[in-house]
């Protein structure tokens, strides 16, 4: 375990963040914390990354079978959104409730408890909710049109060159 200081800026603000890093085979849960774990199934987080009993603590990059990367820039800005950010938390209670309702469709869809933080091809739906929650697509359908065009044009692709409009849109200057 390692414990670290960053700086970010967000809406133009100097922050700084503590943060822990966690190697693998680390155990999450313990009493204080308010994170248990049963069968590999880590709870109860908010959105796979907000500890509900304790909000001040996230994990970041729990949900696997995902494109990592991607999904830990999400994460992040999602975190950061209640943390730092305009967005203000829901209640324990809604809280509790949207990861209650979020795991029993995961339930009824056969998923198992060893298996609640496997995205694999609901990955999309994840990404598109923490967007729509941190009031970011753009960032969202940026990735997309970047995914897209690394598929259609290989050796040019890192040559784009976008420019954010606002928290929805985004232009190609290039």
């Amino acid at each position: 375990m390692r414990f670290e200081k960053i700086y970010t800026f967000i809406q133009f603000q100097l922050y700084v963040i503590h943060i822990c890093v966690i190697f693998k085979r680390a155990t999450y849960g313990n009493v204080t914390s308010g994170i248990y774990v049963e069968d590999n199934y880590v709870q109860m987080l908010y959105k796979q990354c907000i500890n509900i009993r304790n909000p001040t603590i996230a994990i970041i990059g729990l949900p696997f079978y995902v494109c990592a990367a991607q999904m830990m820039d999400l994460q992040a800005r999602f975190v950061l959104s209640y943390f730092y950010g305009p967005n203000k938390l829901p209640s324990t209670q809604e809280m509790l409730e949207d990861t209650v309702e979020t795991m029993n469709k995961r339930w009824q869809a056969g998923y198992k408890k060893r298996q609640a933080q496997v995205l694999g091809s609901d990955q999309m739906n994840y990404y598109t909710e923490l967007a729509n929650s941190e009031h970011s697509m753009v960032v969202l359908k940026l990735q997309l049109k970047s995914s897209k065009s690394f598929l259609e044009n290989l050796l040019n692709f890192r040559e784009d060159v976008f420019k954010i409009e606002d928290t929805v849109t985004f232009v190609q200057i290039n």
